[in-house]
């Protein structure tokens, strides 16, 4: 309490008779003669999901820390699939002083996109346990039990093409692996639509030049 202090210049405010109020500088402070601290738990107000993005922003009840505990976070949507992820791994930004964006780990992310309701559209919700957060203060949040999970403000779907990382070739195992930039719907797969080829590399007087054979 002694380290809340209240200065003021003389332009704060006036009397009824228009004089203005006598100023208090800095070096002559009050020192607050209560204080209260701040008690009241933070909450979730609402949630926004970008599956394009791998987002999930999040609108608390008043400013709180970007230290987030992921695993305290559940996303879940109900019904007779009752599928469920509960998050390991994020990156914290600060959106607004409220608001934080937490970024999917490649593999929550990942895990997400192979499950076949959750997070494909609106019906997506929340959980919150306790602990996954904090205020400023260093109140906790309050819990948010299943039955009353928040459900998703903004629903982004997924418009980002795959792309292909890399592959590794066994011509004696006789085997392909593909490994792309995101899960892959297996069945969507199309081997004619692959080509593999040969790179050869041929000396000229100009330089070397590169012939394809393709197969």
């Amino acid at each position: 309490a002694t380290t809340t202090l209240v200065s003021f210049e003389s332009t704060l405010l006036a009397d009824m008779a228009t004089v203005r109020v006598s100023p208090i500088s800095a070096a002559s402070a009050l020192v607050a003669f209560t204080f209260v601290p701040d008690t009241t738990q933070p909450t979730v107000d609402t949630f926004d999901l970008d599956m394009s993005r791998g987002e999930i922003r999040v609108r608390f009840s008043e400013t709180v820390t970007t230290t987030v505990n992921a695993s305290q976070f559940r996303l879940f949507v109900p019904g007779a699939s009752s599928e469920s992820l509960q998050l390991t791994s994020v990156v914290v930004s600060r959106s607004t002083m409220d608001t934080l964006v937490l970024t999917l780990s490649e593999r929550d992310l990942n895990l997400l996109k192979q499950l076949q309701t959750l997070a494909v559209d609106n019906t997506t919700r929340l959980q919150v346990f306790a602990g996954a957060f904090f205020d400023t203060s260093g109140n906790p949040n309050t819990d948010i039990p299943i039955g009353s999970a928040l459900v998703v403000g903004n629903f982004t779907g997924d418009s980002v093409n795959p792309s292909l990382r890399s592959f590794d070739l066994s011509i004696e195992s006789s085997t392909l692996i593909l490994s792309f930039s995101e899960t892959i719907d297996v069945a969507s797969f199309q081997p004619s639509s692959v080509t593999l080829s040969t790179l050869q590399v041929a000396e000229s007087g100009s330089g070397d030049s590169a012939l394809g054979t393709f197969f």
